[in-house]
């Protein structure tokens, strides 16, 4: 809606290589800002993001109530530039590590979290690119990846030879006279 009013004053374009990961794997990709004009911002920063939806029970008006969340359980942040002006068609490659616990149950949650009774969904992973610019509009772009095991390579086994039969032994002359 900002964007048709001509309030926006530009976009960040993600372009980050392949959507599913495993724990351990390297996200890379890249990201360009697209300016109408130079910008001043504090930092560019790219983050990958696991969040968690939640729900529990938790005290009401009338008793307890059902209790919707989401969490952001994980989080970590790779400043691509730091505090300048930034202009248009600026890129920026990046990398970002999934960690190696990812797919552990108990990832992201502290104790507390684990002892209360609250359903807690898969978490829902994103690379988000973001131009963080004092007192204006932030620009941002968003991607969401999957994190999973990694598959288990496919062994084909081969087929039993068929036996085939021994060729019989030739006789020898002494052993055919007799």
């Amino acid at each position: 809606m900002l964007d048709a009013l001509g309030l926006v004053p530009g976009k960040v374009t993600l372009d980050v290589k392949g959507r599913t990961f495993a724990p351990g794997d390297a996200i890379r990709g890249r990201v360009t800002l697209s300016l109408q004009e130079n910008s001043e911002a504090r930092r560019f920063v790219v983050m990958l993001e696991a969040k968690q939806r939640a729900v529990g029970l938790a005290p009401g008006r009338k008793g307890l109530a059902l209790s919707y969340q989401k969490n952001t359980v994980w989080k970590f942040e790779l400043n691509v530039d730091g505090e300048r002006v930034y202009r248009d068609g600026l890129t920026y490659p990046f990398e970002l590590m999934v960690p190696d616990g990812a797919l552990e149950p108990t990832f992201g949650q502290g104790l507390l979290d684990v002892l209360t009774a609250t359903h807690r969904f898969p978490l829902e992973w994103s690379v988000t690119a973001m131009l963080d610019r004092p007192w204006k509009l932030n620009l941002k772009a968003s991607v969401d990846v999957q994190v999973m095991a990694r598959p288990k390579p496919v062994v084909k086994k081969r087929a039993p030879k068929p036996k085939t039969p021994k060729p019989k032994a030739k006789r020898k002359k002494s052993d055919r006279a007799g």
